[in-house]
């Protein structure tokens, strides 16, 4: 998809989620919300124990532990160091 001013062309928001779901499950959007958060907190609770998520059909989120890294500071004239970073990488399953 086209980036445009930091918005995707064609995306859709949490709320447009919530909404669409709702209506067409006939389930109010307070308890689809509800479920919605619960099913992020839950996702984001594993990252945050070094557990990859996969979800079939739609990817998997994988934990990735950076590498330290050395960078030179050309202002101050000095070499950084740079502490290894956790990161969450997303793969997208092949049937998008």
């Amino acid at each position: 998809m086209a980036q445009r001013r930091g918005k995707l062309k064609n995306s859709m928001n949490t709320t447009e989620l919530i909404s669409e779901v709702s209506a067409e499950t006939d389930i109010s959007p307070d308890i689809v919300r509800k479920v919605t958060n619960r099913w992020m907190e839950l996702i984001m609770a594993s990252l945050e124990g070094g557990k990859a998520v996969r979800l079939r059909g739609v990817g998997s989120f994988v934990v990735i532990r950076s590498k330290r890294k050395r960078m030179f500071n050309r202002w101050k004239g000095i070499v950084v160091s740079i502490p290894p970073k956790d990161r969450v990488r997303f793969r997208a399953a092949f049937e998008v």
